[in-house]
């Protein structure tokens, strides 16, 4: 039944009649996915649920998750564990450490999964240095350290990582980060509540270091098999593989750059003060007026505006399934996305919350 209720929430986005319920609970008929759907959130954890299935949540900031303190609401915080300390809390956890259970199998969902072998091989410190060369942590130069070492065997050819290697970036509050994510995958057997899940950690390059930033636990293993990438999380997939159609859609069907006129001779409408209102527009299906903003007479910002506050608990699901975790959560409840297409901001109001989409900035 569980994996039913994933694939169906993975896979599925329906026409859906259903209007919202009239709730401040958060439980509504989403109407793309059709079902029936509970979401919480708050400062640091926002979580879903479908029919009563967890499937998404974010370990709460109030206590050390695998070793280590997340999801806060300080960027900047000195709580946070840089990279090394908290890759070897989790795998410590991993192994029964900090009163987790030992699971009965743990995989790596990165690119080091065709190394699992030579992984578990490892010392503790050895692997976690293995795992963040591996994730792209040093760059260039780290899969070259890597191979230098013989940490994962003599004569590996490391060309494959160095050609797709790039970096990653995000931008809060007007400041760049450098951004990676890495992924593993637990299963705990039938005796458990909900026996596996991928958990996901974001790292951000803070002040010139590596810090565990956010944790996100996912009730799922099919979200490769949605062929949307994971912004942050390398990987060495097929390009051509990849619905990217989700990344176009809220750009209806423009480019970030297009001149007012083409945009204004496209739609039939005519700018006043810099942008273009669409007044009967949608977004995931949700009605919504579109405000199309213009910098030197270029598009630089797209704006749905709602009507209802469940369009913002509707917003955060519709974008989790396309863009996956939320990079951040202020104190607000706003939430932000980025990835190469576009910078999101999901902001939070009780009767008119808002998603703003605008270039990624680099």
């Amino acid at each position: 039944m569980k994996r039913i209720l994933v694939l169906a929430l993975a896979f599925i986005l329906l026409i859906s009649t259903n209007s919202f319920a009239a709730l401040l609970s958060k439980g509504f008929t989403h109407p793309e996915v059709g079902e029936y759907l509970t979401v919480q959130i708050d400062a640091c954890s926002p979580s879903f649920d479908i029919y009563g299935f967890t499937f998404v949540t974010f370990p709460p900031s109030s206590e050390r998750y695998r070793g280590s303190y997340v999801n806060l609401l300080s960027i900047c915080s000195s709580a946070y564990s840089d990279a090394r300390t908290g890759l070897t809390n989790i795998l410590r956890s991993v192994e029964g450490e900090f009163g987790y259970a030992k699971p009965i199998l743990f995989e790596y969902r990165g690119p080091e999964s065709e190394f699992t072998e030579q992984l578990n091989a490892l010392e503790l410190n050895d692997k976690v240095e293995a795992l963040l060369l591996l994730n792209g942590f040093e760059g260039v130069e780290g899969y070259q350290k890597l191979a230098q070492s013989g940490l994962l065997g003599e004569d590996i050819d490391f060309s494959d990582f160095i050609n797709a290697y790039r970096d990653y970036e995000v931008v809060l509050f007007d400041e760049c980060y450098p951004y990676r994510v890495m992924s593993f995958y637990f299963d705990e057997g039938d005796d458990a509540a909900i026996e596996y899940y991928t958990e996901r950690y974001h790292f951000l390059k803070i002040k010139e270091e590596w810090k565990l930033f956010r944790v996100v636990k996912e009730y799922s293993s099919y979200y490769v098999e949605r062929k949307v990438p994971i912004y942050g999380l390398s990987f060495l997939e097929d390009p051509s593989t990849i619905d990217y159609i989700f990344y176009f859609e809220p750009l209806l069907g423009f480019n970030w750059g297009d001149d007012i006129q083409k945009v204004e001779t496209e739609l039939g409408l005519t700018a006043e003060k810099h942008q273009i209102v669409i007044e009967d527009s949608e977004l995931y299906r949700l009605p919504a007026q579109a405000i199309l903003k213009f910098t030197d007479r270029k598009l630089s910002s797209i704006t749905y505006q709602f009507d209802v506050v469940e369009s913002y608990y509707a917003s955060y699901l519709s974008s989790y399934l396309r863009y996956y975790d939320p990079i951040y959560v202020d104190n607000d409840l706003n939430m932000y996305w980025c990835n190469d297409a576009f910078d999101i901001k999901l902001n939070y109001h009780s009767s008119s919350p808002s998603i703003i989409f605008s270039p990624h900035k680099k």
